[in-house]
């Protein structure tokens, strides 16, 4: 048989355990997402003052509805290629030309070529477009 006092003291136990452990959750929940202090590396803005260098690339992609895309999203995963511009922009994956501006002291010409080559059916080096005329 149980005494008197400890049938008392059986809720109180419950009461302290349960609130116990929603204050252990909660800390837990609060603690799981780390305070952001400062943006992802990826997304930090490089000052203008960095120097930027430029490469024209004749390019054949491979035969796919997304050629274009699958090509830039290649090259932009090296965080050092700032913009993949195409001369003109075409509605096909066939032998076109494009400018690849890029941090130059981040990379190489050589290296952005290599990755180009790697995301491209062909690419080698190419001559800079022409200068569009200036309004008058």
């Amino acid at each position: 048989m149980h005494s008197e006092s400890s049938d008392r003291d059986v809720p109180l136990r419950w009461k302290t355990s349960a609130l116990g452990l929603v204050a252990a959750l909660a800390l837990v929940g609060c603690g799981a997402a780390p305070l952001a202090t400062s943006p992802p590396r990826f997304d930090t803005p490089v000052p203008a003052s960095e120097p930027r260098a430029e490469v024209h690339l004749a390019v054949t992609l491979a035969s796919v509805a997304d050629c274009e895309e699958a090509f830039d999203l290649a090259l932009y995963a090296d965080r050092s290629v700032e913009l993949v511009a195409w001369d003109p922009p075409q509605a096909t994956c066939g032998p076109r030309t494009v400018t690849i501006r890029f941090l130059a002291q981040r990379t190489t010409a050589e290296k952005v070529l290599a990755a180009a080559k790697k995301a491209a059916v062909s690419a080698s080096a190419a001559p800079p477009p022409p200068a569009a005329p200036s309004p008058r």
